[in-house]
């Protein structure tokens, strides 16, 4: 299932448009919407582990692109 695309991700700046637009591991919507964004990785005797926070401003602008109310009621 493709992931469900929020209309105000990259509304901010060109620069959030276009990182959206690259195949990139380091971004990623999920199926409610919701930009998550790598932030850390740890190798473990399993494989990789990555960390993935919910971006709540834009990395390039700073303006606020998500509520974190609406990110929590989704995850419940």
């Amino acid at each position: 299932m493709a992931a469900k695309r929020n209309p105000a991700l990259g509304a901010c700046c060109s620069a959030l448009t276009d990182a959206l637009k690259l195949p990139n591991p380091l971004f990623r919507i999920e199926d409610d919407g919701v930009l998550y964004l790598t932030v850390a990785y740890a190798q473990t005797p399993q494989g990789v582990g990555w960390f993935d926070q919910a971006a709540l401003f834009c990395p390039f602008c700073g303006v606020q692109i998500q509520d974190r109310d609406v990110i929590t009621r989704g995850a419940k």
